[in-house]
């Protein structure tokens, strides 16, 4: 048992943070009582840490970019593995892969037009991973709502009006 030096209340070890500086290991305050304080700080100078945060991105734009494009994989990855009912694994490899399965275009999230980037494809009731296809071809196959009949009808069609 510990006592928080802010609320003065014996609460468990587990109820206060690490600090590696202390004898004990853990900060003098609960984390409760750590998180209401970082709270009215926050408030108090909110105006001061927007700019700093601002100029520190304008600063490092290189940098700041780098991070966001890294969270917003990890993003992708993780709810497409929610979403498919697959591991992060499974998903990685399928992000992984260069080319659209239907099309053979290249496909990378480094490219500008996000119909370049690789989607992944999986049907609609049953919810089963079919592969990666750029975002054309993922958008062909719902707008025709993955119904083979009204594709081979578009296919026919381009042959006859050749």
């Amino acid at each position: 048992m510990n006592n928080c030096s802010k609320c003065k209340e014996s609460k468990e070890s587990s109820e206060f943070g690490l600090d590696p500086r202390n004898k004990s290991g853990l900060k003098s305050n609960c984390k409760k009582c750590g998180r209401a304080s970082a709270k009215a700080n926050y408030s108090t100078h909110r105006e001061k840490n927007i700019q700093r945060s601002r100029e520190w991105r304008e600063k490092n734009r290189v940098e700041y970019n780098k991070r966001r494009r890294m969270k917003r994989a990890e993003t992708r990855v993780k709810s497409a593995s929610t979403k498919y009912g697959i591991t992060t694994e499974e998903v990685k490899l399928l992000l992984s892969r260069t080319h659209c399965q239907i099309c053979r275009r290249e496909i990378s999230y480094d490219k500008e037009n996000r119909h370049e980037w690789p989607n992944i494809d999986h049907c609609h009731l049953t919810n089963k991973v079919r592969g990666t296809l750029c975002g054309y071809c993922n958008n062909l196959l719902g707008r025709a709502k993955d119904d083979i009949d009204i594709l081979e009808s578009a296919i026919s069609y381009l042959i006859i009006n050749k």
